[in-house]
């Protein structure tokens, strides 16, 4: 009875967890890269550990709204569904300081990503 839960946890295992991050990862690590990539490391300063990114309204809605990542990251509280408020309110107060990410995420994730594969090129 119990040999027969060892298989179909394994064929649960790969269909539901390994199969899918091998898939989703390249997306994934393109969409992070974006957000985190060039932004400096500073635990006091969460304004300048990562970027909010310039996308269509398209890709903020399939992804939660997580283009507003400064939002997402200084707030945790705030729901998905009110990041884009929050990022009116910081854009009416003044703006994210922009010293903490070069880039900024003006450029759009495949304009960005673009960039520094070509500093790595360069190197």
């Amino acid at each position: 009875r119990g040999g027969l839960m060892v298989p179909a946890l394994g064929s649960a295992l790969l269909t539901f967890w390994v199969l899918p991050s091998l898939l989703g990862q390249p997306m994934l690590r393109f969409y992070l890269f974006g957000e985190h990539r060039g932004c400096q490391s500073d635990p006091h300063n969460i304004l300048c550990n990562t970027r909010s990114m310039t996308t269509n309204w398209l890709y903020r809605k399939m992804a939660w709204q997580m283009p507003y990542h400064v939002e997402h990251h200084a707030w945790p509280y705030v729901p998905f569904h009110k990041l884009e408020d929050a990022n009116r309110l910081i854009q009416e107060g003044g703006g994210v300081p922009r010293d903490g990410c070069a880039p900024t995420g003006e450029m759009g994730y495949v304009r960005l990503n673009l960039a520094f594969i070509k500093q790595l090129v360069a190197k």
